[in-house]
């Protein structure tokens, strides 16, 4: 993938899925990354079967966040507990490897992730406790 993408999304069950599939049959190329390789082979292939759509898949989540353009969007749908624990501290190792600190994903952009995640948006923002989120704002990923 020589470009990169505007929009990540990880969480690549049936909702997932469909949504990453819906945003490229738009016309907007998509990142897509799931702790299960299978699901990202699976939707890749979905896509090319569905019209050849611009559905680019990672098997790790580096790659896969430095796949999306700067200021980086991330969509997060996995089962809500403690596997949105675990995704955004996979996320944030992801983006904290990088030696380009640039990083800057806004704060609209990360109430936005917080509110698609559906049934997880108030889990998600009780993790996100204030050292978490310290740490964050000092790193500038927000």
């Amino acid at each position: 993938m020589a470009t990169p993408t505007r929009i990540g999304l990880a969480g690549l069950a049936v909702m997932g899925q469909n949504l990453a599939l819906n945003i490229a049959e738009k016309g907007f190329p998509i990142s897509v990354y799931n702790r299960t390789t299978s699901k990202v082979d699976e939707t890749v292939e979905r896509a090319k079967v569905e019209g050849n759509l611009p559905v680019h898949g990672f098997h790790d989540p580096e790659s896969f966040v430095h796949s999306i353009q700067k200021p980086r969007v991330i969509i997060m749908l996995v089962k809500a507990g403690a596997p949105v624990d675990q995704t955004i501290k996979t996320l944030l190792s992801a983006l904290l490897s990088t030696r380009a600190l640039a990083l800057r994903v806004c704060l609209p952009v990360l109430l936005i992730l917080i509110r698609t995640g559906g049934n997880s948006c108030l889990l998600i923002w009780s993790k996100l406790n204030e050292i978490t989120l310290v740490l964050i704002l000092t790193r500038g990923l927000m």
